[in-house]
């Protein structure tokens, strides 16, 4: 009895539905959320989407260690450490023969003579691009620090700010802490420049990168993984 008296509200109410349905201006509505657009591609969708979400990114980057099929020395020409890209800048280091580094200062200016220290061997080199313009960046600091793992050694400084045939970088003259397997880091500041208000967020935040290398009789058997 009781499944027939279903049976009999079931079929009132299709009808009433179907009475329903073919009234004029009868419309029915899906809500929002379950709607889908079918017409938009998803890989679009999905840019949309990720452009809403904020981009985090670490601020180290860890080097990856790279053999040298023969080494190379940094005693009588430029060797490349590594280069690699961290929140949208390269860095790159690199050794060479120490030099010296004189620098304008006073009004007139003149040349005030920064020769080569007792014990230093090596020209620290760290070079800092945009590579949306590949133009070198200014108005920044940059620290070097290196530990000798066989030694025990640490070695730190604050680069300087130098212009020679390659262009601006960041250097200054070291002996570093002898022959050993070396751990580095090298940390940028964030530049100081007056910004375009289209590119006003762009290096905020001081960034740092490692960098693995190896000295051997003064000379360079392992660097680090190079970013082409």
């Amino acid at each position: 009895m009781k499944t027939a008296r279903m049976a009999a509200v079931a079929a009132a109410l299709a009808m009433a539905l179907f009475v329903a349905w073919k009234a004029p201006g009868f419309v029915i509505e899906i809500p929002k959320a379950q709607a889908t657009d079918l017409t938009t591609p998803r890989a679009s969708r999905f840019e949309q989407d990720s452009r809403s979400v904020p981009r985090v990114t670490s601020l180290t980057s860890t080097a990856l260690i790279s053999r040298l099929a023969s080494p190379a020395d940094p005693l009588s020409e430029t060797v490349l450490i590594g280069r690699t890209r961290v929140e949208d800048m390269i860095i790159q280091l690199e050794l060479e023969p120490a030099k010296a580094m004189p620098a304008a200062a006073g009004s007139p200016a003149e040349l005030t003579e920064q020769g080569v220290g007792e014990g230093d061997l090596y020209h620290v080199k760290v070079t800092t691009i945009d590579p949306r313009s590949n133009a070198r960046i200014p108005y920044t600091s940059v620290t070097f620090q290196a530990f000798n793992k066989d030694n025990g050694r640490e070695v730190a400084a604050e680069a300087q700010p130098m212009w020679n045939r390659s262009g601006l970088h960041y250097a200054f003259n070291s002996g570093l802490a002898g022959d050993g397997v070396y751990e580095s880091k090298v940390i940028v500041g964030v530049p100081t420049f007056a910004r375009d208000p289209k590119y006003q967020h762009r290096w905020m935040q001081p960034v740092a990168v490692k960098f693995h290398f190896t000295l051997v009789g003064g000379k360079l058997t392992e660097g680090s993984e190079v970013m082409e």
